[in-house]
């Protein structure tokens, strides 16, 4: 009896000594990691730190170490943790800008990086995303890191951004169209759906657009509440750097799926869903009388400007299929 209790204590031990060597290695080389994160997603560190200067190999070991002595899914929650918080206090930064052209220029530098950072975090904690996110949690990184840009960066700041982007169309402020392509292209890849802010301009500026079914719907509700933009100029109740203007809203849930080469794509990383309620465009008869002439000009505009020359045909061997949900 005493012989197993011994044994007992023994195994005991060695276990014990096994979790203080693993606790030790995940402590002594996450902060490596964290920093390589840290540095991938803010484009203004990479001057002075280059990101050849780490080791890619040394990293993807790193990784594949801690995921082997099982702590998988504590290195998914920290990943998580600094992702949300980079979004989150980015946004806070953005909101202390108040001129809109500075704004919409830090805006395009910041989004067009998140969109580069995706490979290169994909590509080191891709063991971490085969044998913990696809095989336990059935998602993947890439579904992941695009959940968090919508949920921590692109709903604080797409309501200033679609105020932003009319001005812009309206030439109300002076911006470079290369600026406005960075910011609609990589929202694009992040999210298709993100061309209802401001659909006619997404279709002009983004190379790869696949016009949806309901694209027509969405450049009326973008017209309404482009009206609304107007009325506030009249009304004097904004200035021109005023960003007090939601952003166009869908009226029910739509899944977007896109097919290529008869190959129906309907994993989550390839559909996109939207939940949004519809505000009441005007409070008052008053108000929506009022409007009418606006909308009239908004949509005369709309019909005369260079951005509506791109053909409704769209040369892509993909289709859109939109479907409401219930």
């Amino acid at each position: 009896m005493s012989k197993a209790i011994v044994s007992h204590r023994n195994d005991f031990h060695i276990k014990n000594n096994n979790f203080e060597n693993e606790m030790k290695y995940y402590n002594d080389n996450f902060p490596t990691l964290r920093n390589f994160i840290d540095v991938v997603f803010h484009y203004n560190k990479q001057i002075n730190t280059p990101l050849r200067l780490f080791s890619h190999e040394e990293l993807y070991r790193i990784v594949y170490t801690i995921c082997r002595q099982g702590y998988k899914k504590l290195l998914y929650e920290n990943i998580l943790e600094i992702c949300s918080n980079f979004c989150a206090d980015t946004v806070k930064e953005l909101e202390n800008i108040k001129q809109n052209e500075t704004w919409l220029t830090i805006l395009s530098q910041v989004v067009a990086n998140y969109v580069k950072s995706f490979d290169v975090i994909i590509n080191i904690f891709a063991y971490l995303d085969k044998t913990y996110l696809m095989e336990e949690l059935n998602t993947s990184l890439s579904v992941v890191l695009k959940e968090i840009f919508e949920d921590n960066f692109f709903v604080g700041v797409k309501d200033r951004l679609s105020y932003s982007l009319c001005m812009y169309v309206n030439n109300n402020i002076q911006i470079p169209q290369n600026l406005i392509i960075t910011i609609t292209q990589a929202l694009y890849s992040l999210n298709p759906s993100y061309a209802y802010i401001n659909p006619m301009l997404f279709r002009k500026t983004v190379s790869n657009f696949i016009v949806p079914k309901n694209f027509n719907k969405l450049q009326v509700d973008y017209t309404k509440l482009e009206a609304q933009y107007f009325l506030s100029l009249i009304k004097n109740e904004n200035t021109i750097d005023s960003f007090n203007f939601p952003s166009p809203s869908y009226s029910s849930i739509y899944s977007i799926e896109i097919d290529s080469d008869e190959i129906s794509e309907k994993s989550y990383s390839s559909c996109s869903t939207l939940y949004c309620k519809s505000p009441s465009l005007f409070s008052t008869t008053n108000e929506k009388e009022k409007s009418l002439s606006t909308i009239t000009y908004v949509k005369r505009c709309l019909s005369n400007t260079d951005i509506c020359d791109n053909s409704i045909e769209n040369s892509s061997h993909k289709k859109i299929c939109i479907k409401s949900t219930t």
